[in-house]
């Protein structure tokens, strides 16, 4: 029988580098949707690229299901936030079937399924 040594606890850690930058990543992301929510919804600076090329798109998938998806023109930058209720900036012509599809097959998929 084979076994392998097991890991000390505190090299299972992420390194100093990676918290930083999953820090950094989330405050990104919340100062583009508090722009979003000022109605500032395109040409936002990508932390990814740093060019001026994120829109900021809304789909709604069900009920009163709303979602805010922030994707950059230049690079492979996206995410996705879920809206507690309709954004302000709602809009038809800021709405995307294309994701809309994807965040309606992922409610379906989900374990927890809301009541």
């Amino acid at each position: 029988m084979f076994c392998m040594p097991l890991k000390r606890r505190d090299t299972m850690k992420p390194d100093d580098s990676q918290t930083r930058n999953n820090t950094e990543l989330a405050s990104s992301q919340g100062r583009l949707l508090r722009e979003a929510e000022t109605g500032r919804l395109d040409n936002l600076e990508c932390p990814k690229c740093l060019q001026a090329t994120l829109s900021v798109w809304f789909t709604h998938p069900s009920g009163d299901a709303y979602r805010t998806w922030v994707i950059c023109g230049n690079c492979d930058f996206r995410f996705r936030a879920q809206n507690a209720g309709r954004p302000i900036h709602f809009s038809e012509n800021r709405r995307r079937k294309d994701l809309e599809e994807a965040d309606l097959s992922n409610m379906k998929q989900s374990v927890f399924k809301r009541p």
